[in-house]
């Protein structure tokens, strides 16, 4: 038994020892493997949806007519500010562009450039009182500041709307705009 004992204690076989520069490039090859099929795995993830972001998606562009308009030519107002004093005043003159939903008929009658103003129709005095109402609460200080003039035409827009829901006001133009203290 005493020969057993003994082959036991010694070594079966030497042990191979590996370099730096194979451990080295070992290392390299798996963090590049690893990187590259991260990359891989997020990539299809996101082109399949099943990423968060929703992937990649493809919009039908459509190219639609552009909305035809007429524009409302106004007589220029003269309005009171609430300027102290009561001196203050402007003078506006005003064009609606309001969207066009006549028939091809009636348009091919009106053709010829901007149209006059009506005079005295019901929804001419209606859009001239809104007019009136949204620029008498202002102050020459509001009206002269940079965004004054586009914040009236907001408040116009919203006026109309209310006032004359028939009227489809697309913009509003400020062709005269004088302001006296």
């Amino acid at each position: 038994m005493a020969k057993a004992e003994t082959a036991e204690l010694t070594p079966a076989a030497p042990v191979a020892k590996v370099g730096i520069v194979q451990l080295a490039l070992v290392a390299f090859v798996a963090v590049i493997g690893s990187v590259g099929a991260a990359g891989g795995l997020v990539w299809w993830m996101g082109k399949t949806g099943k990423l968060g972001g929703g992937g990649t998606k493809i919009v039908e562009v459509v190219k639609s007519e552009p909305q035809k308009t007429k524009d409302e030519v106004l007589e220029p107002m003269v309005v009171n500010l609430t300027d102290v004093g009561g001196r203050a005043y402007l003078r506006a003159a005003i064009t609606l562009r309001l969207a066009d939903e006549e028939k091809s008929g009636e348009a091919k009658k009106e053709e010829g450039g901007e149209k006059k103003p009506k005079a005295g129709g019901q929804q001419d005095v209606a859009v001239r009182d809104a007019l009136i109402d949204v620029l008498g609460r202002k102050s020459s200080d509001e009206l002269l500041q940079p965004e004054g003039k586009e914040q009236v035409k907001k408040e116009i827009k919203a006026v109309l709307t209310v006032r004359e829901p028939s009227m489809k006001v697309v913009d509003i133009f400020f062709t005269e705009f004088l302001v006296q203290r």
